[in-house]
């Protein structure tokens, strides 16, 4: 009998996880996932079985969406709504927390139904409250309360940038559009109405309600920190550092609105983090809203891992208190000192204080920030919840069966960072390969293409063309530019491929000019002279960057005054256009507060040939111009429009780049070949051909329109360079058609003047268009 008893108990022993044996100290991560993409399964350290785990959260989802208590109903072909079953209701908060778990578990007819319910029956269309969401509706669609509640939309848009990077924007729903369309409401709205933006600007933390009377306080509840970060990486918007902005504020805040030694916070508080006094129950005390504050803080550094020390010191914290209330018995309200309240809130009659699973769920979650001993109890004691009645009959599926899941997920390795599809690009670039932060800003590659077959891709860092691959004579696809296959391949270069140029495209003589009678001094670059804006020109920079569609990209940078010496904050507007009719349109857009000069223009070196690592010698060039500037020794214009008659730059009718490139021709001899400003003759007027390249390998024309008055042809002397595929790019390898005004403008007072001063628009575009041509005659 001893025996059959002993090995009983092993057995039992052997089933138990193994820290259920002798609990141990957890060990945090110290990285977080957007750098690793990895996440934690504590489970699976806990020593549960993979199986066992994917069984519970599968079990976990089907009560909540699908059991006899499950508060997610279908409503016709295509909606469907999440209720608060205790309240008969329903709310921005769930209809969002569905869609987040929908796009986790990759359930997109689930996350379809639940926006398009949202936006029939709960998003505001006009008005003040436009892309706003009434925060509480009937079942039937019929609204209880018209304004908002920030928490909801702050999860619709995280819920929908991942949805655009789970599933495209091509198969019903533009996800990102519609992440994008709500930002831009809320950014807009300025009091007008008595409605204000959700965020508030003077401390970049959310609002508790985006109104003129609740907007001046918040709930720590809300406070999402990586929900930001996500949008400054994938929201496309233009406001990427705004966002990390308010990430660290947000962190920042959740450290003056938590308790220092229980861990515990008001429902709500002031800016400042002091408890807000509403008058009413809710507000100064820890009650149903503040267990969210554990689930999100674990979150934050599960993802970002940007505040390890607090966060690990806030996890123990409210770990200790809890346990000190006794693990299974510790209830769901206190006041934040820790004692134990006097007024309990009450829902639907029921008025008890409980052990909570809502709160059991989060404060099991925040293990993943912890190192002591007592987190494994915790995650224990979640283990073996279930969401069922309390013994007093209350019994909450919705709130309860939210934070159960989403604490599941956390501590399963399941509540992730959804990053977009590797997308396959013509060209073979790989997007993964230009995702990188320079200056604590974010790198990527964006990707454009058109219903025939063109396709862009281009980078935020420096604005640059990477690759244009456009369709050959035999509709095979060939690209057209030079550039490098990896972002680390740019940022250690100091050349221009496919960057755009500025603040002054070109030369400016002795890196000075004089505006208003004021000598500007401006950094050099070549000869003591300035080249293309300096060293830290516009080709380096970090551009704020909004895909507007699937053939248009727009990039926005502000040049402070000062920058590389220029006067007057510069803020400029670059979009990319890949039109229908084959063309890459690019609109330059600027504005000053002060006067100064601009000449913007692109870098992109062409060879149409389709044969990597080739020379363009054989390329056809034609240049609608009656007149060049020479140039001194020092490439600056000597200010003399010369003629182009009985000179080898005379490029009027179509001939071959190499016919004439090596003639002894002074100009030709300087340069090595062309590098030279025409004049157009084409008057600003875009709609007429300012230049045209062909090559008869390919049959690929390239036509080039401008509102410009010049354009610089530079036929690539430079040194060999090793680019995309590992071609070895030669010495006249590439040709480069840039639009721009005259080089040295500033200092040539019978040059057009390129001075913009405030209240004026500087505006420019370049046109590349393409087609076909089956013999090599123009």
């Amino acid at each position: 009998m001893r025996l059959l008893y002993l090995t009983s108990f092993l057995l039992v022993l052997a089933c138990l996880p193994a820290w259920g044996q002798t609990p141990k100290k957890l060990k945090p991560w110290d990285k977080g996932a957007f750098e690793t993409g990895n996440y934690r399964n504590l489970f699976a350290e806990a020593g549960y079985a993979q199986e066992e785990i994917d069984a519970k959260l599968n079990n976990i989802f089907y009560n909540l969406f699908e059991g006899p208590n499950k508060v997610y109903f279908e409503q016709g072909d295509s909606l469907a709504y999440i209720s608060d079953l205790k309240n008969n209701d329903v709310r921005t908060e769930g209809m969002s927390y569905g869609m987040m778990v929908a796009v986790q578990f990759d359930k997109k007819e689930m996350f379809d139904r639940l926006w398009r319910w949202s936006k029939k029956y709960m998003q505001h269309n006009d008005g003040a409250l436009k892309g706003y969401f009434a925060w509480n509706c009937k079942t039937d669609g019929t609204r209880n309360a018209q304004g908002p509640a920030s928490d909801g939309e702050l999860y619709y848009i995280t819920a929908l940038i991942f949805a655009s990077n789970r599933w495209g924007n091509d198969l019903g729903i533009n996800y990102l559009k519609e992440a994008q369309y709500i930002l831009d409401c809320a950014m807009a709205k300025d009091g007008t109405g008595e409605v204000t933006n959700f965020i508030n600007m003077k401390y970049k933390l959310i609002t508790f309600v985006p109104d003129v009377q609740r907007d001046t306080y918040t709930d720590p509840s809300y406070h999402i920190p990586a929900f930001y970060e996500v949008w400054a990486q994938w929201a496309y918007d233009g406001r990427s550092e705004f966002w990390r902005e308010c990430a660290a504020a947000s962190r920042n805040y959740l450290h003056t609105a938590i308790h220092p030694q229980t861990g515990l916070n008001p429902d709500q508080t002031e800016y400042d983090g002091s408890p807000h006094h509403t008058g009413r129950i809710i507000g100064k005390k820890f009650r149903f809203d503040s267990w969210r504050v554990p689930l999100n803080i674990a979150l934050d550094y599960s993802w970002a891992c940007k505040d390890r020390e607090w966060q690990q010191s806030y996890g123990h914290n409210i770990q200790n208190f809890l346990y000190s209330q006794g693990i299974d018995t510790f209830v769901d309200q206190y006041n934040i000192d820790g004692t134990i309240v006097t007024d309990t809130f009450q829902t639907r009659g029921y008025k008890a204080l409980r052990h909570s699973l809502g709160l059991v769920a989060s404060s099991a979650a925040v293990s993943l920030v912890c190192s002591h001993p007592k987190s494994p109890e915790f995650i224990d004691r979640f283990w073996k919840a279930d969401n069922k009645p309390y013994n007093d009959g209350y019994f909450d599926a919705y709130y309860d069966g939210f934070l159960q899941i989403f604490a599941f997920m956390h501590l399963s390795g399941n509540y992730r960072i959804i990053v977009p599809k590797e997308e396959t690009t013509l060209s073979g670039l790989k997007p993964s390969d230009f995702i990188v932060e320079v200056e604590s800003k974010p790198v990527a590659l964006y990707v454009l293409k058109n219903k025939n077959g063109l396709e862009a891709c281009i980078t935020n860092y420096g604005g640059r063309l990477v690759s244009l691959m456009v369709p050959d004579k035999n509709s095979k696809p060939t690209d057209v530019v030079l550039g490098y296959d990896k972002i680390t391949d740019y940022l250690k270069s100091r050349d221009y491929l496919g960057a755009l140029i500025g603040r002054y495209g070109n030369r400016i003589a002795n890196a000075k000019f004089t505006l208003d009678g004021i000598e500007q001094k401006i950094l050099t670059f070549g000869n003591g002279h300035s080249l293309h804006g300096g060293v830290r020109g516009f080709h380096t920079c970090l551009w704020d960057a909004i895909q507007v569609n699937g053939q248009t990209l727009e990039l926005r940078y502000l040049s402070v005054d000062g920058e590389a010496g220029f006067p007057g904050n510069l803020n400029v507007k670059v979009t990319y256009t890949l039109t229908d009719d084959n063309a890459v349109d690019i609109r330059y857009e600027a504005t000053t507060d002060k006067p100064t000069v601009v000449n913007l223009t692109n870098h992109s070196y062409f060879n149409l040939s389709g044969v990597p690592g080739s020379q363009i010698a054989d390329h056809l060039i034609q240049i609608n111009a009656d007149r060049f500037t020479p140039f001194d020794a020092t490439f600056i214009p000597t200010g003399v429009l010369e003629s182009v008659d009985g000179t080898p730059m005379d490029l009027r009718k179509p001939i071959a780049i190499g016919a004439h490139i090596d003639d002894p021709y002074e100009q030709l001899q300087k340069a090595k070949g062309y590098d030279h400003n025409w004049v157009l003759n084409t008057q600003g007027d875009i709609t007429i051909l300012a230049a045209k390249a062909i090559s008869e390998t390919s049959g690929i024309i390239m036509e080039v329109y401008t509102n410009e008055p010049c354009i610089q042809f530079y036929t690539g002397m430079g040194k060999k360079n090793n680019g995309k595929l590992g071609v070895n790019y030669p010495s006249r390898g590439a040709f480069c058609l840039e639009t721009q005004h005259f080089p040295d403008s500033p200092n040539q007072p019978n040059f057009p003047s390129t001075v913009l001063r405030p209240g004026e628009n500087y505006v420019s575009r370049c046109i590349y268009k393409f087609s076909i041509c089956q013999s090599t005659k123009p």
